[in-house]
């Protein structure tokens, strides 16, 4: 059976980027995620102990908040002209390229600087 929803209006979006990123749910996994990431290690800078916890926590409910305002609220899809195997691998190979080019520049970057800016590099 075909059945079309009709498509949501702003005001709908938004709640339901607001219910997403605010609901007790969300806390919870947002909890036990920084948990798993404080347990790898994953940001040594944080440290440990319950400040660090926070830190976790923080930093993973801000990337949680921000990706669902991006994806449930602002970005409205390609209509369905432009949703074909051509166009979608077309932007998939412009966003490959545009971000091999960037991590090639920050890899290559203090060398650069330093041989045609004559600025030293810092060292770790």
């Amino acid at each position: 059976m075909n059945t079309y929803l009709p498509p949501q209006s702003t005001k709908e979006k938004f709640t339901s980027f607001a219910q997403d990123s605010f609901d007790y749910s969300s806390f919870i996994f947002v909890g036990l995620l920084s948990g798993v990431q404080q347990l790898q290690g994953s940001s040594p800078e944080f440290h440990t102990g319950p400040a660090a916890y926070g830190r976790y926590y923080w930093h993973s409910f801000a990337d949680q908040t921000d990706e669902n305002l991006w994806v449930e609220f602002l970005i409205l899809y390609y209509p369905g002209g432009d949703r074909s195997w051509t166009k979608t691998g077309q932007r998939w190979a412009l966003n490959v390229g545009i971000d091999g080019a960037t991590f090639v520049f920050r890899e290559f970057w203090p060398e650069l600087n330093q041989k045609f800016f004559h600025q030293k590099v810092p060292q770790d």
